[in-house]
């Protein structure tokens, strides 16, 4: 893990210099800020994402639309199961589409902006305004949680692109390939994010602290690391812009501008907007263009079969870890129940730090097609071992059981995990690449 930073950091190195003779502190420092945004942009991604699952443990007894029976089981009525969770992905959907296309109308860092400031304020509203009864709690968790959706969605394409460009080009250059190891660091970071809830929720267990504080808490908490990254954000986008004045007011000293001189000036400003129209122009010759439609298709076909695999086993965790048990506690909000199913999982997703890290460096030797391939296949032979055995293997010994389980989410956050995200940013060009990202 730690030689593949030093690569990146090398790579980061390497490309500033070889964009410029003498490579400033300051491009240094806004690569640095550059990776920092889209790595932590990701992780808030999967810590948000996963926030629902460690809240719904908590809180299905004492905030109960069913039988009181079915909710100690975590059972409620069927719009809460099946809505508390999936309305995030309709928003995320809704989010990739729009954010993308912003991003490439008005660049990647505002569009960063906009999409993360959503992200925080449907983290923070799904906690701060979620009172009433039991059905209006988790309707306005439901609501803010499409909105927080919405906010974490244009993640996606906004950070595999500006992950890649940043890395591989000038801070000025549109142009080029990206950097798909750059990329895929940045995704690295979501397994991470998807670890945090559930730790955070297996050290509250041991904390007096009531029921209705602590699944508050576990979604509030996720506006922190996309507030995070709306600052950062922000902070680069001062540090572009006053490396720009400073440059132009040099070129002013240096130049010592006559009137000759103005014209000119006068003239490239002419020759700017006159490009604009152009790269307007070229982007929807290329939006039409049917090659890129269908490799649209195909990415993102992809990138949706591997979605419901991943997300149908990590969004419900804790369920399956509490269905492997031999001897299945009354009440699944109990601090034993719940303390057992976030350190089962904790233990789970982290064998997704030693796969992301496998993953990005078979990308960087064999190339992200040849690891989409094999990791699709890993996939799909894990999930045929772990249905084949799951109930013969419970009742003989449910130890093995959940090490069948880890190894079936290390091929879920290996793998196709990675390259679903890198591929796409790495095959259309720059005027469309975050639209269709």
């Amino acid at each position: 893990f730690f030689e593949l930073i030093k690569d990146l950091l090398n790579i980061n190195m390497a490309n500033t210099e070889n964009n410029s003779n003498d490579a400033t502190w300051e491009d240094k420092k806004i690569k640095t800020i550059s990776t920092v945004i889209t790595s932590m942009g990701n992780f808030s991604v999967q810590f948000n994402y996963q926030t629902i699952a460690v809240a719904m443990l908590i809180m299905t007894s004492s905030v109960c639309t069913s039988t009181q029976s079915n909710c100690r089981d975590n059972i409620q009525d069927g719009w809460v199961a099946g809505t508390a969770a999936g309305v995030i992905f309709l928003g995320s959907v809704a989010g990739m589409l729009s954010m993308g296309y912003i991003g490439d109308i008005v660049g990647r860092n505002v569009a960063f902006v906009i999409t993360l400031s959503m992200a925080t304020f449907g983290a923070a509203a799904s906690a701060a305004f979620s009172y009433g009864t039991a059905e209006d709690i988790y309707g306005i968790i439901i609501g803010c949680r499409f909105f927080l959706g919405w906010g974490i969605g244009g993640v996606y394409p906004l950070s595999a692109a500006k992950a890649g460009e940043d890395a591989n080009h000038g801070l000025k250059d549109k142009n080029g390939e990206i950097n798909i190891v750059a990329s895929s660091f940045s995704f690295f970071f979501q397994a991470p994010g998807a670890m945090f809830p559930w730790l955070i929720g297996y050290i509250m267990s041991y904390q007096d602290i009531p029921i209705n504080d602590k699944w508050r808490i576990i979604l509030g908490i996720g506006a922190v690391p996309a507030l995070f990254v709306v600052i950062c954000t922000l902070y680069e986008m001062n540090l572009r812009e006053n490396k720009e004045m400073n440059e132009n007011n040099k070129k002013l000293a240096e130049n010592h501008l006559g009137d000759s001189n103005i014209s000119n000036i006068i003239d490239k400003k002419h020759s700017s907007v006159s490009n604009d129209n152009s790269t307007n122009d070229k982007k929807q010759l290329l939006l039409n263009d049917p090659k890129f439609k269908r490799y649209l298709f195909l990415t993102g076909g992809c990138w949706f079969i591997y979605d419901i695999a991943f997300y149908g086993v990590s969004l419900f965790s804790g369920v399956i870890v509490n269905a492997m048990k031999a001897n299945d506690d009354d009440n699944v909000s109990s601090d034993a129940s719940y303390r057992y199913a976030t350190s089962r999982v904790l233990l789970a997703q982290l064998v997704g730090i030693p796969a992301g890290t496998l993953t990005i460096f078979a990308i960087k030797y064999y190339g992200t097609k040849i690891v989409q391939i094999y990791g699709f296949l890993f996939q799909a032979t894990m999930f045929i071992v772990m249905a084949a055995v799951f109930y013969p293997l419970k009742k003989v010994d449910d130890v093995a059981l959940f090490g069948l389980y880890c190894v079936l989410l290390s091929s879920l956050t290996s793998g196709s995990s990675i390259t679903t995200f890198v591929i796409p940013a790495e095959i259309y060009p720059y005027e469309i690449r975050t639209t269709y990202v």
